[in-house]
């Protein structure tokens, strides 16, 4: 039997130490790493040498020093010039020269896209293309094809300057020649309204040649009111994509048919990971286009709403036309309002325009938006129908809930709050179907403190409270529950709750039929969900997670970092769904001033009784008190003065609310008579005769409740 072996000595160690250093010494090596780089190409090309002779370490701090040196955009770009782009990309692309290897070429590789890209670049490729040179014209040329879209206005900026009359013929030569790269800005300039520069671009576009482009050339071709040189333009431009220029009806329905396919595009679709893309729009100050970054179906929403309203110009009578453009100028409102702003209708304006469709168009468009889930659209029309309708036109309709009363619990939150604002500016005085809709919205509306929650449903308290610390070191005020019934109970109740964790083992109801009732309630519909996929239970995570867009399937986090980034992952499904807890806590103080307004103008209307419990808990919320005290006066129940004395007696209060309490105290009393018990009243007396050492104004309220 074999002695165990022992472990090497210190003085081993260092032994085996200086044998792995003599072996790695290199003269090469030694030599070159005594030699001092003169210039950062210097260092880049003593850094290659060192990579190729297995001394990576070495390279790497050679690599450093360019970095350290803080290069301009000239001085990266001569590098580029020196070694050449393909050089930094491969020499990035050695592992053992991470990460300095890939941030120098990343810097030098964005310097040259911006030198390629910049005014005076592409100023000076331009004045090549006229050159008496061919090797300097084609420099031009290959210059330009580099700078791509960037390109694209300096050379329209050529073509309506006479005084370079010379140069349009190359230019627009270059326009066509750089293709698909100078449609989207070329279709922008269309929007400008400027017949030379509209000319130029349609004639660029008709030589470019794209049968999609031409849908965009049909609103020129048929312009009852523009420019003779725009239509001629036109004419030829679709002569030379399609052969002929479609007659009116049909350019109407291609126009149409493109708008509702943009529409009808599934949301969060495209863009970048944050559903962000670029767009280029005229730019009217500047009298030039430019690119600028829109939500993806932001974009989307204003090319459906431009193509719509080209049809409706060509066809004005026709009823598709009509719709869709209502459709989607709602939508592109919606979005351009940025979802938070109330919409204002000027006249001469889109939507401005849109209001003279009427209520019964407006319902209509609104009854589709729900449907489709157009969150944008909803919201915008159920502001217009509250501003320009009547309650009997907007809600009074039917036996069934109007498409306003529906909106009322759809499952976006915009959209509930606008039909809350629209049907509280409508002032009913009958009740109408779905009316229990608005107290049970505004409830939940009012409910939230600003707080950012999360919910993790287990089956017992122990293993939701394991994945909760995580999240309560992430910001969360943390809810628990140990049944799906109870879990859906508090989501409701709160509109504070961001996501919500569940345990695949789950029951009460079972976790499939659990997550179909989080998204048929409009409260939750929206909310992010993550099923916690315990062992054994993966099979009954995926089913119930199948076909669901807000759902996931995620491991039990195991440290705060994987909660995190379950977090990110969750918050990625909400996107534009997504409200901030400042703007929840200002939908709160709207919805409460509302509630207000409603108790006075329409009370016999609805049961505000369901609305109590939030103006309740509202009092108590410092941000929220003064608006909370106002609706409590209105109320006029026992629970409602009961809270005003409380607040009014309650020291840790400021003076200011605790006044505004008395006050609504007496006007509650005024309307409805002392509703308070004779226990309470007597309470009451305790506290003000315990308050001979407290401040003047605590004394002063405390009596000022009894008189």
């Amino acid at each position: 039997m074999s002695a165990p072996a022992q472990e090497p000595s210190a003085e081993d160690e260092a032994v085996i130490g200086r044998i792995e250093a003599l072996k790695r010494r290199d003269p090469i090596v030694e030599v070159l790493d005594t030699s001092k780089p003169a210039t950062p190409a210097d260092a880049i090309q003593l850094a290659t040498i060192m990579a190729d002779l297995g001394r990576a370490d070495l390279a790497k701090k050679h690599l450093q020093t360019v970095l350290d040196a803080n290069l301009d955009r000239a001085g990266l770009v001569d590098l580029a010039a020196r070694f050449d782009s393909r050089y930094f990309a491969r020499l990035a692309s050695r592992p053992e020269l991470a990460p300095e290897a890939r941030r120098l070429a990343d810097a030098v590789l964005s310097a040259v896209q911006e030198q390629t890209r910049s005014a005076e670049h592409v100023g000076q490729m331009i004045e090549w293309l006229s050159s008496d040179n061919q090797r300097i014209r084609d420099e031009g040329i290959i210059g330009l094809r580099k700078a791509g879209s960037a390109a694209v206005v300096p050379l329209m900026g050529v073509l309506v300057d006479p005084a370079r009359q010379a140069e349009h013929d190359p230019v627009r030569a270059m326009l066509v020649a750089l293709g698909g790269a100078a449609v989207e800005p070329l279709l922008a300039y269309l929007e400008s309204g400027d017949p030379v520069l509209m000319v130029e671009a349609i004639g660029v576009l008709g030589r470019i040649g794209s049968r999609e482009t031409s849908i965009r050339l049909l609103a020129p071709y048929w312009s009852a009111d523009g420019d003779p040189r725009v239509r001629e333009a036109a004419d030829a431009a679709l002569r030379r994509i399609l052969g002929a220029a479609p007659t009116a009806k049909e350019s109407a329905r291609i126009l149409t048919d493109r708008a509702r396919h943009y529409f009808d595009a599934p949301a969060d679709l495209g863009g970048d990971e944050a559903g962000r893309t670029v767009v280029w729009l005229w730019e009217p100050e500047q009298r030039h286009v430019a690119t600028k970054t829109l939500l993806a179906d932001a974009a989307r929403a204003r090319l459906a709403a431009r193509l719509a309203g080209e049809a409706l110009a060509i066809a004005p009578s026709d009823a598709d036309t009509r719709h869709v453009y209502l459709l989607t100028t709602l939508e592109a409102a919606g979005y351009e309002a940025g979802f938070d702003e109330p919409i204002e209708l000027t006249p001469d304006t889109p939507l401005g325009r849109v209001a003279e469709f009427g209520p019964k168009a407006l319902l209509t468009a609104l009854d589709e938006a729900l449907r489709s889930d157009h969150g944008p659209a909803a919201a915008a029309a159920a502001q217009i129908l509250g501003q320009t309708a009547t309650a009997d036109e907007a809600l009074a309709v039917g036996a069934s809930p109007s498409p306003l009363a529906r909106a009322l619990r759809s499952s976006d939150r915009r959209t509930r709050a606008a039909a809350v604002d629209a049907v509280v500016r409508l002032k009913p005085t009958k009740p109408f179907a779905g009316s229990s809709y608005l107290p049970e919205a505004m409830a939940f509306l009012a409910s939230s403190t600003g707080q950012r929650r999360a919910m993790v449903a287990a089956r017992n308290t122990a293993d939701a409270l394991a994945v909760g610390g995580h999240l309560a070191g992430l910001g969360f005020e943390v809810e628990t529950a140990v049944t799906g019934r109870e879990m859906i109970q508090k989501l409701v109740e709160s509109a504070d709750f961001e996501l919500v964790f569940l345990d695949a083992r789950i029951d009460l109801p079972p976790l499939g039929i659990l997550v179909q009732q989080l998204r048929q309630d409009g409260r939750t519909a929206a909310m992010p969900a993550g099923i916690l996929a315990a062992e054994g239970f993966a099979d009954r995570a995926e089913r119930a997670a199948r076909n669901d867009p807000m759902t996931l399937v995620l491991a039990r986090p195991s440290d705060r970092e994987t909660a995190k980034w379950q977090v990110e992952r969750l918050a990625s499904l909400a996107r534009r769904a997504h409200v901030s807890p400042e703007l929840r806590k200002q939908m709160a103080a709207r919805t409460l001033g509302q509630l207000a307004e409603l108790a006075e103008t329409s009370r016999g209307v609805f049961d505000l009784s369901r609305v109590e419990r939030a103006a309740l808990g509202a009092a108590w919320s410092p941000a929220l008190s003064g608006d909370a005290v106002a609706v409590l006066e209105r109320l006029g129940s026992p629970e409602s003065q009961k809270a005003l004395v409380d607040l009014a007696s309650n020291r840790g209060r400021s003076l200011e609310i605790r006044n505004a309490a008395l006050a609504a105290l007496a006007a509650s009393i005024e309307r409805n008579g002392i509703l308070l018990t004779t226990g309470q009243i007597l309470q009451q007396y305790d506290r003000y005769n315990g308050s001979a050492a407290a401040d003047k104004p605590t004394q002063q309220i405390l009596g000022g409740i009894l008189d």
